[in-house]
């Protein structure tokens, strides 16, 4: 990986009206709209929509093909992927939708929305590392809720960035979360970790996210918003990506 080719940050709002929605439920396939149909919720059934179009819209700019046309193969434990294509992972928190790309490089992405986490101790204890949970208690109180988020989308990015089928206990690494250290994976399985990339930042206000990519010489393009408008105008859409 080289600065040329930056890992790329797209946030969205997972909200639209009716009218929009429905235009974009035309772009999902047949599985994506059964599975669409599924949702008890209205609203969750709009963020899936939404959420899912702009992935195709994002790699049909990256295949040169319209969102519908993009063809997505499924792994053993369910992560999509495109023949030929990028490499993309999203997540999302609430009404927002984070999304990475990279033409090469496998990636794991995560976003959290900032709130109040009840039993925060007892989390931590439970899934982190004792080094992380130790870290995190020695925080002042007013700091650990963010901490908390910090080392969770970190380590849910790395895990995700592992790759389909595999999978790591959270507590079996161990990554910074401090307010002013670097995003970091400092040991895996108790021993120094390298050849990794990790990159926390806001892609929304009130949010906490991170990326993860397995090349230490991993860049990270600044994150870029986008909007309704991207995923109906796939022109706006190419102009927007090839300017970012």
């Amino acid at each position: 990986m080289s600065a040329l080719d930056p890992v790329r940050l797209w946030s969205l709002q997972l909200t639209a009206p009716d009218g929009v929605v429905e235009q974009l439920h035309a772009t999902l396939s047949t599985d994506e709209r059964e599975r669409a149909a599924r949702f008890r919720f209205p609203y969750l059934r709009t963020r899936f929509v939404i959420a899912r179009s702009a992935l195709r819209a994002l790699l049909g700019v990256a295949l040169d093909v319209a969102p519908a046309a993009v063809v997505f193969r499924y792994g053993a434990a369910g992560k999509p992927a495109v023949a030929g294509g990028p490499e993309f992972n999203l997540s999302h928190s609430g009404d927002v939708a984070l999304f990475a790309l990279h033409p090469r490089t496998p990636l794991g992405v995560d976003v959290e929305r900032l709130r109040v986490i009840a039993d925060l101790e007892q989390i931590a204890t439970r899934f982190f590392a004792p080094a992380e949970t130790a870290d995190l208690l020695a925080l002042d109180p007013a700091e650990r809720g963010s901490a908390f988020l910090r080392c969770w989308t970190r380590k849910e990015a790395f895990v995700k960035a592992l790759g389909d089928g595999l999978s790591i206990p959270l507590s079996d690494f161990t990554v910074s979360l401090g307010p002013s250290e670097p995003a970091v994976l400092r040991e895996l399985r108790g021993a120094p970790a390298s050849g990794w990339a990790l990159h926390s930042f806001e892609p929304e206000a009130e949010c906490i996210a991170a990326v993860a990519a397995p090349d230490a010489a991993a860049v990270f393009a600044p994150v870029c918003r986008l909007h309704r408008r991207h995923l109906v105008d796939h022109a706006a859409l190419a102009d927007l990506v090839r300017a970012s």
